[in-house]
């Protein structure tokens, strides 16, 4: 990879190097790199190389990460709970609205029903008491 640096003249930016140290442990590093050309001498190759520790900021982003996915998550699970909720309550409020209109059509029927009756009785009371 350095050698493409010097041959023909790319440029490497935060490229990311992950190793586990002996005495510092697991280290995330970025690595930048890119061709120097010296004023007195072309022929002489130089490579500007930067190193920069990443690892507290890798782990933070990592972590975020990790946080965003179960939010994400638990966002979806309630948004399928608050969907099933609202098929509940569709269905019964269609349930209240199909006994409501039962209701009226019986409300309405029940005083013809009281009225016949009534008219039955005092039809049935004249005929036994008819002098």
């Amino acid at each position: 990879m350095l050698k493409d640096v010097l041959l023909e003249n790319t440029v490497i930016n935060d490229f990311v190097v992950e190793q586990d140290f002996e005495f510092m442990g697991r280290r995330v590093m970025h690595l930048n790199a890119s061709r120097i050309l010296h004023r007195k001498s072309s022929v002489s190759q130089l490579i500007l190389l930067s190193i920069e520790d990443v690892t507290d900021r890798e782990l933070h982003k990592r972590n975020l990460e990790d946080i965003v996915k179960k939010r994400t998550v638990e966002c979806f699970t309630a948004q399928e709970e608050a969907d099933k909720r609202r098929q509940a309550a569709e269905d019964s409020l269609a349930e209240i609205q199909l006994i409501k209109e039962q209701l009226e059509v019986e409300r309405a029927y029940l005083p013809e029903e009281i009225t016949l009756d009534n008219n039955q009785s005092r039809y049935t009371n004249y005929c036994r008491y008819k002098p």
